[in-house]
Protein backbone atom coordinates (compact mmCIF):
# COMPACT_ATOMS: atom_id res chain seq x y z
CA UNK A 1 0.00 0.00 0.00
CA UNK A 2 1.94 2.89 1.54
CA UNK A 3 5.32 2.89 0.02
CA UNK A 4 7.47 3.06 3.82
CA UNK A 5 10.66 1.33 2.23
CA UNK A 6 13.34 3.77 1.01
CA UNK A 7 14.49 3.32 -3.13
CA UNK A 8 17.12 0.72 -3.16
CA UNK A 9 20.76 1.88 -3.12
CA UNK A 10 22.32 2.57 -6.45
CA UNK A 11 25.33 0.51 -5.54
CA UNK A 12 23.84 -2.28 -4.23
CA UNK A 13 24.22 -5.87 -5.97
CA UNK A 14 21.31 -6.72 -7.78
CA UNK A 15 19.77 -9.14 -5.82
CA UNK A 16 20.11 -6.69 -3.21
CA UNK A 17 17.82 -4.03 -4.82
CA UNK A 18 15.77 -6.69 -5.43
CA UNK A 19 15.30 -8.05 -2.49
CA UNK A 20 14.36 -4.35 -1.16
CA UNK A 21 11.77 -4.30 -4.04
CA UNK A 22 10.02 -7.18 -3.14
CA UNK A 23 9.81 -6.24 0.49
CA UNK A 24 8.02 -3.36 -0.05
CA UNK A 25 6.19 -5.22 -2.42
CA UNK A 26 4.90 -7.57 0.72
CA UNK A 27 3.99 -4.40 2.52
CA UNK A 28 2.30 -2.65 -0.25
CA UNK A 29 -0.39 -6.03 -0.98
CA UNK A 30 -3.47 -3.87 -0.82
CA UNK A 31 -3.78 -0.66 -1.71
CA UNK A 32 -1.32 2.09 -2.91
CA UNK A 33 -1.32 5.86 -0.82
CA UNK A 34 -2.04 9.01 -3.23
CA UNK A 35 -0.16 8.82 -6.33
CA UNK A 36 1.91 5.89 -5.52
CA UNK A 37 1.16 2.53 -7.33
CA UNK A 38 1.99 -1.17 -6.16
CA UNK A 39 4.95 -3.01 -6.81
CA UNK A 40 4.88 -6.52 -7.77
CA UNK A 41 7.22 -9.33 -7.34
CA UNK A 42 9.22 -9.28 -10.50
CA UNK A 43 10.90 -12.91 -11.31
CA UNK A 44 10.05 -16.11 -9.27
CA UNK A 45 10.65 -19.89 -9.79
CA UNK A 46 8.87 -23.21 -9.50
CA UNK A 47 9.78 -26.63 -9.31
CA UNK A 48 10.35 -29.32 -11.68
CA UNK A 49 8.22 -30.08 -14.30
CA UNK A 50 6.08 -32.90 -15.38
CA UNK A 51 3.61 -32.24 -17.98
CA UNK A 52 0.62 -34.74 -18.62
CA UNK A 53 -1.54 -34.32 -21.34
CA UNK A 54 -0.87 -30.98 -21.87
CA UNK A 55 -1.38 -29.98 -17.82
CA UNK A 56 1.67 -30.20 -16.08
CA UNK A 57 1.44 -31.93 -12.55
CA UNK A 58 4.81 -31.18 -10.71
CA UNK A 59 5.77 -33.67 -9.21
CA UNK A 60 8.93 -33.08 -6.96
CA UNK A 61 10.83 -34.66 -4.58
CA UNK A 62 11.33 -32.80 -1.12
CA UNK A 63 12.48 -32.87 2.32
CA UNK A 64 9.62 -34.52 4.33
CA UNK A 65 11.46 -32.56 7.54
CA UNK A 66 13.62 -29.81 8.23
CA UNK A 67 13.31 -25.89 8.74
CA UNK A 68 11.41 -24.81 5.65
CA UNK A 69 14.18 -23.05 4.63
CA UNK A 70 13.95 -23.95 0.80
CA UNK A 71 14.71 -27.10 -1.54
CA UNK A 72 17.39 -28.66 -0.02
CA UNK A 73 20.09 -31.51 -0.50
CA UNK A 74 21.31 -33.51 2.04
CA UNK A 75 19.88 -36.67 4.12
CA UNK A 76 16.17 -36.71 5.08
CA UNK A 77 12.98 -38.73 4.16
CA UNK A 78 11.86 -37.98 0.51
CA UNK A 79 8.30 -37.88 -0.43
CA UNK A 80 6.57 -37.33 -3.68
CA UNK A 81 3.92 -34.48 -3.20
CA UNK A 82 1.85 -33.00 -6.63
CA UNK A 83 1.51 -29.70 -6.48
CA UNK A 84 -1.96 -29.69 -8.24
CA UNK A 85 -3.06 -31.93 -5.04
CA UNK A 86 -2.26 -28.80 -2.90
CA UNK A 87 -3.91 -26.24 -5.36
CA UNK A 88 -6.95 -28.78 -5.74
CA UNK A 89 -7.33 -28.98 -1.71
CA UNK A 90 -6.88 -24.91 -1.56
CA UNK A 91 -9.58 -24.61 -4.11
CA UNK A 92 -11.85 -26.72 -2.47
CA UNK A 93 -10.82 -24.78 1.27
CA UNK A 94 -11.99 -21.51 -0.43
CA UNK A 95 -14.50 -22.69 -1.94
CA UNK A 96 -15.55 -23.89 1.79
CA UNK A 97 -15.13 -20.71 3.72
CA UNK A 98 -17.59 -17.90 4.44
CA UNK A 99 -17.98 -14.91 2.86
CA UNK A 100 -17.28 -11.19 3.84
CA UNK A 101 -20.12 -9.14 3.24
CA UNK A 102 -19.03 -5.93 4.28
CA UNK A 103 -21.38 -3.07 3.42
CA UNK A 104 -20.11 0.04 1.28
CA UNK A 105 -19.56 2.43 4.16
CA UNK A 106 -17.64 -0.37 6.18
CA UNK A 107 -13.60 -1.54 6.33
CA UNK A 108 -11.49 -4.79 5.13
CA UNK A 109 -9.14 -4.98 8.53
CA UNK A 110 -5.95 -7.18 7.42
CA UNK A 111 -3.35 -7.60 10.00
CA UNK A 112 0.20 -8.78 9.16
CA UNK A 113 3.59 -9.80 9.20
CA UNK A 114 6.76 -9.30 6.75
CA UNK A 115 10.50 -9.42 6.94
CA UNK A 116 13.32 -8.37 4.95
CA UNK A 117 16.90 -9.99 5.49
CA UNK A 118 18.91 -6.96 5.80
CA UNK A 119 21.87 -6.63 2.45
CA UNK A 120 24.91 -8.24 3.55
CA UNK A 121 27.14 -5.35 3.02
CA UNK A 122 25.07 -2.95 5.20
CA UNK A 123 25.61 -2.50 9.12
CA UNK A 124 23.39 -5.38 10.79
CA UNK A 125 23.93 -6.73 7.20
CA UNK A 126 21.92 -10.62 7.05
CA UNK A 127 19.36 -9.54 10.28
CA UNK A 128 15.82 -9.86 9.86
CA UNK A 129 13.91 -6.59 9.52
CA UNK A 130 10.10 -7.40 11.07
CA UNK A 131 7.50 -5.56 10.32
CA UNK A 132 3.65 -5.99 12.45
CA UNK A 133 1.09 -4.13 9.85
CA UNK A 134 -2.31 -3.34 10.16
CA UNK A 135 -4.75 -1.98 7.73
CA UNK A 136 -8.19 -0.89 7.81
CA UNK A 137 -9.31 -0.48 4.24
CA UNK A 138 -12.78 1.25 2.33
CA UNK A 139 -14.75 -1.56 1.00
CA UNK A 140 -16.18 0.66 -1.50
CA UNK A 141 -12.86 2.48 -2.02
CA UNK A 142 -14.66 6.26 -1.33
CA UNK A 143 -13.17 6.39 2.36
CA UNK A 144 -9.79 7.23 3.80
CA UNK A 145 -7.55 4.31 5.00
CA UNK A 146 -5.35 3.81 7.59
CA UNK A 147 -2.38 1.62 7.80
CA UNK A 148 -0.27 0.91 11.21
CA UNK A 149 2.95 -0.13 10.96
CA UNK A 150 5.21 -0.91 14.24
CA UNK A 151 8.82 -2.90 14.19
CA UNK A 152 10.72 -4.07 17.44
CA UNK A 153 7.89 -2.67 19.43
CA UNK A 154 7.78 0.54 18.21
CA UNK A 155 5.42 2.50 15.69
CA UNK A 156 6.81 3.11 12.80
CA UNK A 157 4.02 5.10 10.85
CA UNK A 158 0.34 5.76 10.84
CA UNK A 159 -0.66 7.13 7.20
CA UNK A 160 -3.90 7.77 5.54
CA UNK A 161 -4.50 5.39 2.52
CA UNK A 162 -6.49 8.28 0.34
CA UNK A 163 -5.84 8.40 -3.47
CA UNK A 164 -7.47 10.77 -5.79
CA UNK A 165 -8.26 13.53 -3.51
CA UNK A 166 -7.36 17.42 -3.95
CA UNK A 167 -8.18 17.72 -0.63
CA UNK A 168 -5.25 14.68 0.49
CA UNK A 169 -3.00 16.22 -1.78
CA UNK A 170 -2.91 19.16 -0.10
CA UNK A 171 -2.50 17.74 3.03
CA UNK A 172 0.35 15.73 0.97
CA UNK A 173 2.37 18.27 -0.14
CA UNK A 174 2.17 20.71 2.82
CA UNK A 175 3.26 18.28 5.15
CA UNK A 176 6.19 17.27 2.72
CA UNK A 177 7.38 20.62 2.75
CA UNK A 178 7.99 19.94 6.34
CA UNK A 179 9.76 17.06 6.00
CA UNK A 180 6.85 14.53 6.95
CA UNK A 181 3.59 12.21 6.18
CA UNK A 182 0.48 14.10 7.02
CA UNK A 183 -1.17 13.25 10.00
CA UNK A 184 -3.44 10.79 10.95
CA UNK A 185 -6.51 12.59 12.43
CA UNK A 186 -9.23 10.65 12.82
CA UNK A 187 -11.40 13.72 13.40
CA UNK A 188 -10.37 15.41 10.35
CA UNK A 189 -10.32 12.53 7.47
CA UNK A 190 -9.08 14.15 4.15
CA UNK A 191 -12.29 13.90 1.98
CA UNK A 192 -13.23 13.20 -1.90
CA UNK A 193 -10.90 9.68 -1.56
CA UNK A 194 -11.10 7.21 -5.05
CA UNK A 195 -9.43 4.03 -3.65
CA UNK A 196 -9.11 0.72 -5.05
CA UNK A 197 -12.38 -0.92 -3.16
CA UNK A 198 -11.04 -3.51 -0.39
CA UNK A 199 -13.16 -5.76 -1.82
CA UNK A 200 -11.63 -7.29 -5.13
CA UNK A 201 -13.89 -7.72 -8.17
CA UNK A 202 -13.56 -8.39 -11.96
CA UNK A 203 -12.07 -11.60 -11.38
CA UNK A 204 -13.00 -15.08 -13.11
CA UNK A 205 -14.90 -17.19 -11.13
CA UNK A 206 -14.38 -20.45 -13.08
CA UNK A 207 -11.16 -22.15 -13.70
CA UNK A 208 -10.52 -21.98 -17.49
CA UNK A 209 -11.49 -18.13 -17.57
CA UNK A 210 -9.29 -17.52 -14.53
CA UNK A 211 -5.78 -19.60 -16.38
CA UNK A 212 -6.86 -17.28 -19.35
CA UNK A 213 -6.93 -14.32 -17.33
CA UNK A 214 -3.91 -15.25 -15.25
CA UNK A 215 -1.94 -15.99 -18.75
CA UNK A 216 -3.08 -12.21 -20.66
CA UNK A 217 -1.53 -10.71 -17.05
CA UNK A 218 1.53 -12.58 -16.76
CA UNK A 219 4.53 -10.61 -15.74
CA UNK A 220 6.25 -9.55 -18.48
CA UNK A 221 10.26 -10.14 -18.77
CA UNK A 222 10.16 -13.92 -17.92
CA UNK A 223 8.44 -17.03 -19.14
CA UNK A 224 4.96 -16.87 -19.51
CA UNK A 225 4.49 -19.67 -16.88
CA UNK A 226 6.74 -17.63 -14.51
CA UNK A 227 4.48 -14.99 -15.18
CA UNK A 228 0.87 -16.52 -14.64
CA UNK A 229 2.43 -17.72 -11.35
CA UNK A 230 3.55 -14.18 -10.25
CA UNK A 231 0.43 -12.89 -11.50
CA UNK A 232 -1.65 -15.15 -9.35
CA UNK A 233 0.36 -13.98 -6.01
CA UNK A 234 -0.78 -10.52 -7.37
CA UNK A 235 -4.21 -11.07 -6.98
CA UNK A 236 -3.84 -12.69 -3.61
CA UNK A 237 -2.64 -9.20 -2.58
CA UNK A 238 -4.85 -7.26 -4.60
CA UNK A 239 -7.74 -7.23 -2.26
CA UNK A 240 -10.38 -9.58 -0.69
CA UNK A 241 -11.42 -12.17 -2.87
CA UNK A 242 -14.65 -14.01 -2.08
CA UNK A 243 -14.63 -18.11 -1.96
CA UNK A 244 -15.70 -18.73 -5.76
CA UNK A 245 -13.22 -16.31 -7.11
CA UNK A 246 -10.39 -17.44 -4.93
CA UNK A 247 -10.85 -21.23 -5.32
CA UNK A 248 -11.32 -21.04 -9.22
CA UNK A 249 -8.08 -18.63 -8.48
CA UNK A 250 -6.16 -21.95 -6.59
CA UNK A 251 -7.90 -24.28 -9.54
CA UNK A 252 -6.05 -22.12 -12.42
CA UNK A 253 -3.24 -22.64 -10.51
CA UNK A 254 -3.45 -26.33 -11.36
CA UNK A 255 -2.34 -25.52 -14.55
CA UNK A 256 0.34 -23.52 -14.38
CA UNK A 257 3.66 -25.73 -15.22
CA UNK A 258 6.94 -25.71 -13.24
CA UNK A 259 5.49 -26.11 -9.95
CA UNK A 260 6.88 -28.16 -6.82
CA UNK A 261 5.98 -28.54 -3.43
CA UNK A 262 8.09 -27.56 -0.47
CA UNK A 263 7.31 -29.44 3.00
CA UNK A 264 7.79 -27.56 6.41
CA UNK A 265 8.02 -24.58 5.06
CA UNK A 266 7.40 -21.79 7.33
CA UNK A 267 6.10 -18.38 7.17
CA UNK A 268 6.96 -15.62 8.72
CA UNK A 269 4.59 -15.51 11.52
CA UNK A 270 6.34 -19.17 12.42
CA UNK A 271 3.48 -21.39 11.62
CA UNK A 272 4.89 -24.50 9.47
CA UNK A 273 3.29 -25.25 6.13
CA UNK A 274 3.02 -26.82 2.91
CA UNK A 275 4.39 -24.78 0.22
CA UNK A 276 3.91 -24.48 -3.74
CA UNK A 277 6.54 -22.40 -5.48
CA UNK A 278 8.46 -21.87 -8.98
CA UNK A 279 12.22 -21.90 -9.03
CA UNK A 280 13.78 -19.82 -12.16
CA UNK A 281 17.17 -17.60 -12.31
CA UNK A 282 17.85 -18.44 -8.85
CA UNK A 283 14.82 -16.97 -7.24
CA UNK A 284 12.06 -19.22 -5.61
CA UNK A 285 8.58 -17.47 -5.05
CA UNK A 286 6.40 -19.78 -2.65
CA UNK A 287 2.60 -19.49 -1.97
CA UNK A 288 2.47 -21.27 1.89
CA UNK A 289 -0.74 -23.06 2.78
CA UNK A 290 -1.76 -24.58 6.10
CA UNK A 291 -0.97 -28.38 6.08
CA UNK A 292 -4.38 -29.07 7.66
CA UNK A 293 -6.38 -27.00 5.93
CA UNK A 294 -5.23 -25.95 3.09
CA UNK A 295 -5.86 -22.01 3.97
CA UNK A 296 -3.81 -19.65 2.56
CA UNK A 297 -1.25 -18.50 5.14
CA UNK A 298 1.23 -15.98 3.07
CA UNK A 299 4.72 -16.02 1.08
CA UNK A 300 7.84 -16.01 0.76
CA UNK A 301 11.09 -15.64 -1.40
CA UNK A 302 14.02 -17.69 -1.27
CA UNK A 303 17.38 -17.84 -3.17
CA UNK A 304 17.38 -21.66 -5.47
CA UNK A 305 20.00 -22.02 -8.03
CA UNK A 306 18.17 -24.74 -9.39
CA UNK A 307 15.51 -23.64 -12.06
CA UNK A 308 12.39 -25.28 -12.46
CA UNK A 309 11.26 -23.86 -15.46
CA UNK A 310 12.95 -24.01 -18.68
CA UNK A 311 12.00 -20.74 -21.11
CA UNK A 312 10.37 -22.38 -24.39
CA UNK A 313 13.47 -21.91 -27.12
CA UNK A 314 12.84 -18.98 -29.20
CA UNK A 315 10.16 -17.05 -26.72
CA UNK A 316 11.24 -13.53 -26.14
CA UNK A 317 12.17 -12.40 -22.49
CA UNK A 318 11.70 -9.04 -23.36
CA UNK A 319 15.62 -8.18 -22.69
CA UNK A 320 15.32 -9.06 -18.82
CA UNK A 321 17.81 -11.48 -17.37
CA UNK A 322 17.94 -11.54 -13.96
CA UNK A 323 20.68 -12.31 -11.57
CA UNK A 324 20.83 -15.97 -10.00
CA UNK A 325 22.16 -14.54 -6.41
CA UNK A 326 25.63 -14.98 -6.74
CA UNK A 327 27.13 -15.76 -3.39
CA UNK A 328 23.85 -16.69 -0.96
CA UNK A 329 23.36 -19.97 -0.26
CA UNK A 330 20.53 -21.89 -1.41
CA UNK A 331 17.74 -21.75 1.33
CA UNK A 332 18.38 -18.12 1.89
CA UNK A 333 14.96 -16.37 2.76
CA UNK A 334 15.15 -12.90 1.35
CA UNK A 335 11.64 -12.08 2.55
CA UNK A 336 8.24 -13.12 3.63
CA UNK A 337 4.88 -12.02 4.00
CA UNK A 338 2.05 -13.87 6.60
CA UNK A 339 -1.39 -13.04 6.70
CA UNK A 340 -2.97 -13.03 9.75
CA UNK A 341 -6.62 -12.30 9.90
CA UNK A 342 -9.01 -10.19 8.24
CA UNK A 343 -12.63 -9.46 9.34
CA UNK A 344 -15.20 -5.97 9.10
CA UNK A 345 -14.96 -3.27 10.75
CA UNK A 346 -17.61 -0.08 11.03
CA UNK A 347 -14.54 2.15 10.92
CA UNK A 348 -10.62 2.82 10.53
CA UNK A 349 -8.51 2.13 13.44
CA UNK A 350 -11.49 0.03 14.82
CA UNK A 351 -10.25 -3.44 16.11
CA UNK A 352 -12.06 -6.02 14.92
CA UNK A 353 -14.58 -8.50 16.93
Amino acid sequence: MNDLMPPPRRDMPHVEARRAHLLRETRERRAAPAHRTVPRWTYGGLGAVLAAGGVAAAVALVPAGGDGGAVRNGPGRYENVAATEVFGRASQAAAAQPDLHPRPDQFVYTRSKAFQSAPAGARGGGARQWTDREDWLSADGRRPGVVVETGAGDTLGRMWVCRGSADYDRREADAKAHGHQPKVDLADPPKGCRNQPAVRGGLPADAKAMRAWLYRHAKPGAPSDVGAFLALGDALRSGYIGSTTLAALFEAGKTIRGVTVTRNAVDTAGRRGIAVGQTWRGDRHELIFDPRTYRYLGERLLVDHRDTVTPTPGAPSNGVTPPTGTGLKDGTVLSGYAQIRVAITDRVMQPPR
